[in-house]
């Protein structure tokens, strides 16, 4: 059987292995191969992008290949495939930024090295998950990646608000894979099937696609539970209203790096795993999921902007914009049609590019007082009076395109997700429409505050002055590649809407 298209995952693996056994061979021998600590971050670090490198060319070169492996627990395609390309290149690019500014020695006392081969089981077990076609291949591989990200939450070893983080992000993945077994377990009890496609060749049977009327025996009410149940427990991984405050102080008491790591890697996964479920495997009663989408996709609009309004901590604020950024997807997936779903994939390829585009460019902020990295909205007065006139510039646009300001990229993502509601033509797709035109109007105001921070403020009306250093090259170049991306899709945004389209209806 041909297997090469998992062999990216069975590379990490055997990478994995070599990361933990390598630096400790170098460093109880650095005397002798003259490795010091800084020499073995940038070995382990080359070595894991690398390690990208390859597991990306693998996928690339089997991207159309369908097969099944490991006795039908897994399956790739076409589809998980290309949001595999999508997931280890932002890995990529995310750990190419990391140097020793990102890890101060203080705060790491035992050595950096460790954040690699964690960020690699986190990897591992995410497109491992992409892949899964059984229950119990979809729970193990998500409780590793859920348990690396808590280890790095918590990866400051001096910072108890890092600990905390971490040991929050526990408990709640914990509270989540509690639903999502009651979940699996419920529908394994009815069905006698672990397999997605059994299920979704059972359940066939047992919904109508015709929605008007529909009516339920005991076993069909149990199938709505469980489903229900996992739906929960993804939304409680997504950060998505009434499940979303936990991430406000897992994301704050983060490394800043994590902190980005987190809010685009894992969440990806998230909502790809999702939508094969409810629109791909189990398809015969999607119609059943449109009402919970709907109602999660406007409280998460609603709490996610009204509750940035008032925050000063740019990680809160951004969690707080992240909330609201999948209340609009969640709300492109409560209408019917492949133009909803394309809408919702549009929207989430943009999110990611500026997520991570206005990250970096915070990364590359770091203080020459304390080495510190930029946590207050009120520090962004000072980057332009600390010569960084260009990345002021760059930065504001980031945040033009954030706040869905025309022509940019954001406001041609919302364009077609209010023309995929208004499409639809239905109650909720209506209220869902207003609603996402009223609150992304409120939502300009604290974007576009940061601007006016930037630009218009002094910055002796809030503290002193902070000097800031230098960006390091790989930042700036990648700062300007990731620019050259939005621009692309601005210019010629039709490459990426016949992509995704590709992507839906191949499958």
């Amino acid at each position: 059987m041909n297997i090469n298209v998992f062999f990216s995952e069975l590379m990490i693996s055997i990478a994995i292995l070599v990361l933990i056994a390598w630096p400790l061979y170098l460093r109880s021998h650095q005397y002798v191969f003259n490795y010091g600590k800084g020499d073995l971050f940038y070995v382990c670090k080359n070595f894991t992008l690398l390690v990208f490198l390859l597991a990306f060319l693998l996928i690339y070169a089997n991207l159309d290949v369908s097969l099944y492996f490991h006795g039908y627990s897994f399956y790739a395609n076409n589809f998980t495939n290309f949001f595999k390309l999508l997931i280890l290149f932002c890995s990529f690019i995310i750990i190419l930024v990391v140097d020793k500014r990102t890890f101060k020695k203080w705060e790491f006392p035992y050595g950096m090295f460790e954040f690699f081969p964690l960020v690699l089981f986190n990897i591992l077990g995410i497109l491992c998950f992409l892949s899964s076609e059984t229950f119990l291949a979809a729970y193990i591989t998500l409780e590793l990646q859920s348990l690396t990200l808590a280890l790095l939450f918590a990866f400051k070893y001096f910072s108890r608000y890092s600990s905390e983080s971490g040991l929050k992000y526990f408990i709640i993945s914990s509270f989540s894979t509690t639903f999502l077994l009651l979940g699996f377990g419920c529908l394994y009890g009815i069905y006698g099937t672990i397999h997605f496609e059994g299920l979704a060749y059972l359940t066939s049977f047992d919904f109508m696609a015709n929605t008007s009327i529909v009516s339920f025996n005991a076993e069909q009410t149990a199938v709505v539970v469980s489903l229900v149940f996992i739906c929960i427990a993804l939304f409680i991984k997504l950060g998505s209203v009434p499940f979303h405050m936990w991430s406000l102080d897992v994301y704050e008491g983060a490394p800043m790096l994590v902190t980005v790591y987190a809010l685009v890697i894992p969440k990806i996964a998230y909502l790809i795993f999702l939508l094969k479920l409810v629109f791909f495997s189990l398809n015969d009663f999607t119609f059943l999921f449109y009402n919970l989408f709907f109602f999660t996709g406007v409280s998460s609009i609603i709490i996610g902007s009204l509750g940035a309004l008032l925050q000063t901590k740019i990680k809160r604020l951004l969690a707080y914009s992240a909330i609201a950024n999948f209340g609009y997807i969640m709300l492109a997936l409560s209408g019917e049609g492949v133009f909803n779903i394309l809408a919702a994939i549009t929207f989430l390829f943009i999110y990611v590019f500026v997520t991570c585009s206005f990250f970096f460019v915070l990364l590359g902020l770091v203080s020459r007082i304390d080495s510190g990295k930029i946590k207050s909205i009120f520090q962004l007065s000072s980057v332009v009076n600390s010569g960084h006139g260009v990345l002021a510039m760059i930065l504001a646009m980031f945040l033009f395109t954030i706040a869905s300001i025309p022509p940019f990229n954001m406001y041609i993502a919302k364009y077609f997700l209010l023309y995929s509601l208004i499409l639809d033509g239905s109650v909720h797709s209506i209220m869902g429409a207003l609603v996402v035109v009223l609150f992304s109007v409120v939502s300009c105001f604290y974007y576009i505050r940061l601007i006016r921070l930037i630009y218009f403020k002094n910055q002796n009306d809030f503290f002193n002055f902070v000097p800031f250093y230098k960006i390091s090259n790989n930042l700036s170049l990648l700062i300007s590649f990731i620019l050259f991306l939005n621009l692309f899709f601005f210019v010629y945004p039709n490459f990426f809407f016949n992509v995704v389209l590709y992507l839906i209806l191949i499958n």
